[in-house]
């Protein structure tokens, strides 16, 4: 909270588009990353009692700045975690004991076998570096391979970057939209253009 006063301050004294755009820019970011922190983290680390396991794998697909110290926090300590990103500058963001890999969702399947994952996060991926409707179906296909049986899956995007996935039908005949077991389907984020949703392998 200090942080965005400090921003709103600086909004103040900029004048004109440029201020307005860092106070939107950073309170947009905010309330994204109040989300994930507080909701959705937390909802992640309850997965072990929803689900009836106590050693849950779960794989994070895109590591940025904006996301940093996520992974350390994503699950319990009898969990499995693995962080992935194409961007080999972006290993600084993911898990820092070992169990991160610099490659593209093609790829994973060089790393894990077929069923592998309880979760999958994927999330600032669709859009950002993932963008044709093909490449899009790729990934989630290639998610879906390493994927349990009703395995989760949560997609963070936006809405300024690429077609909502369930106009697209990316998750057509692999994935169901439903509640993730303690947040409803989808989560728009206020005041930005950020929203997760979640699904259940099928």
């Amino acid at each position: 909270m200090v942080y965005l006063k400090v921003i709103k301050k600086i909004g103040n004294i900029i004048p004109g588009r440029i201020g307005d755009e860092m106070v939107g820019f950073s309170v947009r970011q905010g309330n994204v990353r109040q989300t994930m922190k507080r909701t959705i983290l937390m909802a992640i680390k309850n997965q072990n009692r929803f689900l009836g396991k106590s050693d849950l794998k779960i794989l994070v697909i895109g590591t940025e700045a904006c996301s940093k110290f996520d992974a350390d926090q994503i699950g319990n300590k009898e969990d499995e975690v693995w962080t992935l990103d194409l961007k080999e500058r972006n290993h600084v963001y993911g898990l820092r004991n070992g169990r991160h890999i610099t490659a593209s969702t093609a790829d994973i399947d060089k790393y894990f076998k077929k069923g592998y994952f309880d979760i999958v996060l994927l999330n600032g991926v669709i859009g950002w570096g993932i963008n044709s409707r093909s490449e899009q179906e790729e990934a989630i296909k290639d998610i879906h391979y390493l994927s349990k049986e009703n395995a989760l899956l949560m997609i963070g995007w936006n809405t300024h970057k690429t077609i909502d996935p369930l106009v697209s039908s990316i998750t057509s005949g692999l994935y169901t939209h439903q509640d993730f077991p303690g947040l409803p389907k989808r989560m728009v984020v206020t005041e930005s253009t950020h929203v997760f949703d979640f699904f259940a392998k099928t």
